[in-house]
């Protein structure tokens, strides 16, 4: 063969070996954008919950001083964080709505400016009603657009496979807030008084929440890892995937949503009050609210964790481990109306602390696998309404029963109601396609 000949066989190879290293240049650099947007999504979504929850849940330390300067009854004060998780709850659809209709800039968007006129107003209140629609219903439709309704369909599109371990990490940001918010807004208490102290908790939002509004690419955010859901189709609903009316005609989605519920009004109707009964058995304010946070930290941990045990060995394995936390943890607290000691606390935070919010990133995990499509947001917002109508409730319900029997009567109560919701997730897991496997498709 000649030279020349032997020249054409070589170029070639040449070439196409340049080629295939410009390929993988190419997608090495495409992998690392998407490493990188995918943290960016991850890392907002912390922040946003961190904020919106962190200023919500605080209101436990906030309960006393209300009491004291309005000189509400207990079941007055609970109510006004009742009226909050309400808000939260019913806010879900809407929020869901928004996301599905306009994208997320806009729905966190109204969050944050929700969350920051809530604390201002507050600090401005005179009156039972004015806390009530302040803190209540302002502060809770912000919590809702900036919370877990509107983050688990972006969160879906960016960590399909994980899904349960991203809402864990963004329902850590629940805890975190707590641990965060709690012990400040009590030292600002203490130092200037509860007006300022949601005065100063506003401007922090502002300070964390507006740089990312105005400077994150939230179009290119809204896409996901793969391609964009076109705007015609997000609107009605009709992409690939399961549509609104599916989803509410499955008798899943509703089980799902009273167990949802009820675990809820388990929960909350003890946890507004931790901070009143530490003190009533001898603590500090502010050891109380301290361990509060600590608990809030806890809850951090669970929600990874627990979010993590979803991916891998299903939801209903990780719902039924948090729930016999949680009844641990009740006991546990239950105990101390006899006796106090740094161990029932630290046992308190181990269960009841880290299982709080717990049961939220695996029902979302369940949403986002079961009913996927452009209607997660309303899904979502739709089962976040359970948490809403539960968690009021059982706030408000658990301020009356403290005022009519004690601690005793809340925690036997929210023992019952615990309970109950096990059932009704019992009733879901054991449901044709229930939430048996963590594979999505097959199982919730």
């Amino acid at each position: 063969m000649s030279r020349a000949g032997r020249r054409e066989v070589v170029l070639p190879v040449v070439a196409m070996g340049n080629e295939g290293f410009a390929e993988t240049a190419t997608d090495a650099a495409a992998a690392d954008r998407a490493r990188g947007l995918r943290s960016l999504v991850l890392c907002s979504a912390v922040l946003f919950a961190l904020v919106g929850r962190g200023i919500g849940e605080s209101f436990a330390v906030f309960l006393l001083p209300l009491q004291q300067s309005f000189a509400f009854s207990r079941a007055e004060a609970t109510a006004i964080y009742a009226v909050m998780v309400l808000a939260v709850g019913f806010g879900g659809p809407w929020a869901g709505l928004l996301f599905d209709r306009l994208g997320p800039r806009a729905l966190y968007g109204a969050g944050a400016t929700l969350l920051v006129a809530g604390t201002f107003l507050a600090s401005w209140a005179q009156s039972f009603w004015q806390l009530a629609l302040t803190i209540g219903l302002v502060i809770g439709m912000g919590t809702s657009c900036v919370g877990i309704a509107g983050q688990t369909p972006l969160l879906g599109r960016w960590f399909p496979g994980r899904i349960g371990t991203a809402l864990g990490v963004v329902g850590a940001a629940t805890g975190l807030g707590v641990l965060i918010c709690a012990p400040i807004a009590q030292i600002l208490i203490d130092a200037h008084g509860w007006r300022e102290a949601y005065r100063i908790l506003g401007i922090a939002a502002v300070v964390v929440l507006l740089p990312m509004l105005v400077s994150l690419p939230w179009r290119r955010l809204e896409r996901g890892a793969g391609e964009a859901v076109p705007a015609s189709s997000r609107a009605a609903g009709t992409a690939t995937g399961t549509t609104f009316g599916a989803a509410v005609a499955d008798p899943v989605l509703w089980a799902v949503l009273v167990g949802y519920g009820l675990t809820s009004a388990a929960t909350f109707s003890v946890q507004p009050q931790l901070v009143g009964f530490f003190v009533a058995v001898g603590y500090s304010p502010l050891e109380a609210a301290s361990w509060l946070g600590v608990g809030g930290l806890a809850a951090s941990a669970g929600m990874v964790g627990f979010g993590w045990l979803g991916d891998r060995l299903g939801p209903a394995a990780a719902v039924w481990i948090s729930y016999a936390a949680t009844a641990f943890g009740l006991a546990v607290l239950a105990s101390m109306l006899w006796v106090q000691s740094f161990w029932q606390l630290s046992f308190y935070v181990l269960t009841f602390g880290a299982t709080l919010g717990s049961r939220g990133p695996l029902v979302m995990a369940i949403a986002a696998r079961r009913w996927t499509g452009p209607a997660l947001g309303r899904i979502a917002g739709l089962i976040v309404s359970g948490f809403g109508l539960g968690g009021g409730g059982g706030a408000l319900a658990g301020g009356y029963l403290h005022d009519l029997g004690g601690d005793a009567l809340v925690f036997a109560v929210a023992a019952g109601l615990l309970a109950m919701g096990a059932v009704a997730f019992a009733v879901a897991f054991r449901r044709p396609g229930g939430a048996r496997s963590g594979r999505p498709r097959t199982g919730l």
